[in-house]
Parts: structure tokens; C-alpha cells; sequence
């Protein structure tokens, strides 16, 4: 639900500058788009299953200092 308010967010200027040829208000609009991107990147945690997933095989990842050259070239 909260992608399609992001959605119509970002359609708002694109159809406003791109289509209709305004003019006024492309910085509020791009500083508007900006905000929203980055707020979207910024409060995404544990949003998709990805993720979950990326998050647990983190834990089981050695570290490089752990890591030889056996280890690197193991099949």
C-alpha cells in the first residue's frame, strides 16, 4: 500500500513536466521526489523477504581475516 502512494508520488511530476511541459515548481518537485526516495531507501528493513534472507546468511558469512586460500578455492 505504501508503494502506490510512492507510485503517484513520482507519477505526479513526471506527467506535470514531461507531458504537460510545465514549468513552475520543478525544484520543490525534484527536492519532493528526492525525499521520498530516500525516506523509501532509509525505512525499508525487513520490507521484502530478500531481506530476511540476506540477513541470516550474513551471520554464517566468516570473516576476511578467517578466510585462506582452501578456503577461497573450495568446490
Amino acid at each position: 500500500m505504501v508503494y502506490f502512494l510512492i507510485i503517484i508520488i513520482l507519477l505526479v511530476p513526471i506527467i506535470n513536466y514531461d507531458l504537460w511541459g510545465a514549468d513552475s515548481g520543478k525544484a520543490f518537485m525534484s527536492r519532493l521526489v528526492l525525499f521520498v526516495l530516500i525516506i523509501l531507501a532509509g525505512f525499508r528493513f525487513r520490507v521484502g523477504s530478500d531481506t530476511m534472507v540476506y540477513m541470516k546468511e550474513y551471520e554464517n558469512i566468516l570473516s576476511l581475516d578467517r578466510i585462506g586460500l582452501k578456503y577461497l578455492f573450495q568446490f
